[in-house]
């Protein structure tokens, strides 16, 4: 099961939202689509022969298994090299102060479910502002990593028989 937690009007919604519109850049790449019309421009123009496939890939549960404390360290380094972060959006802060903050919009998020409340300990909560930003800057990290590379061309072939 995975829960969508709305997010909007708790303690930290500001915090997370602000976090995800300055850090959003860093999430953006030459693979990123971002919405329904962008991918129809992209395909518009391809030609498609007998026995091709578009093929669409979904991770189970992507958001509820990213890892916190790693994506956190990903995107606070990302953040301050060449300190980006200070200079792009006029602030005066370090590292561990985005780290702290990044922390404190995703850990330990509290929630209600069948009236108990519960504590999403690790992966970002489906609903959160920040969701789909981590998500994607973790998967753009480990996209070279030969494993991933492994599994993805493993699957491709069973694809094609």
């Amino acid at each position: 099961m995975r829960p969508i937690l709305s997010t909007t009007n708790t303690y930290n919604f500001a915090q997370t939202k602000w976090l995800a519109n300055k850090l959003k850049p860093l999430s953006i790449n030459q693979y990123t689509i971002t919405d329904t019309f962008e991918l129809i421009n992209e395909v518009h123009g391809l030609t498609i022969n007998n026995g091709d496939m578009l093929v669409s890939f979904d991770v189970c549960s992507l958001l509820t298994n990213v890892p916190l404390e790693e994506t956190i360290h990903i995107l606070a380094d990302k953040a301050f090299m060449n300190d980006w972060f200070n200079v792009t959006h006029g602030l005066n802060l370090n590292k561990q102060d985005l780290v702290d903050l990044l922390r404190a919009a995703t850990k330990d998020q509290l929630f209600l479910f069948n009236g108990q409340l519960c504590q999403q300990t690790d992966g970002v909560a489906m609903g959160s502002p920040l969701g789909p930003l981590m998500a994607n800057v973790f998967y753009v990290q480990h996209r070279r990593n030969p494993r991933v590379r492994r599994q993805v061309a493993r699957i491709l072939q069973e694809i094609r028989g």
